[in-house]
């Protein structure tokens, strides 16, 4: 019997050993990318102080929008005290103001 032999055992052993590695190295480049990406954002650069100074304005502009509202509130009340005080206030007797022909046409 003649045996022939096409592939050793130890192929697919090297080939999984290839696989882990570049799977490995693959990992590591992804996670090193990332890192790097978090490290841009998160570092003392122009970049971040530009942000950080950004987010404070938002938070000012927040704080004068809600002290603006409580003043536009505290407007519109005061405009209906005045409308009712108006419609409540001594109205004009037409008796007292006797009116003219001119005067009901208008």
């Amino acid at each position: 019997m003649n045996m022939q032999n096409y592939g050793s055992m130890q192929g697919k052993k090297t080939r999984r050993t290839r696989r882990k590695i570049v799977g490995g190295i693959i990992i590591l480049v992804i996670l090193l990318a990332g890192l790097y990406i978090l490290g841009v954002l998160t570092s003392n650069g122009p970049e971040y102080q530009m942000r950080t100074s950004m987010l404070e304005e938002n938070h000012t502009l927040k704080e004068q929008v809600a002290e603006l509202e409580e003043k536009i509130e505290g407007l519109e009340k005061e405009i209906e005290s005045l409308k009712a005080y108006s419609d409540t206030d001594d109205e004009p007797d037409k008796s007292d103001n006797p009116s003219t022909p001119r005067d009901e046409e208008r």
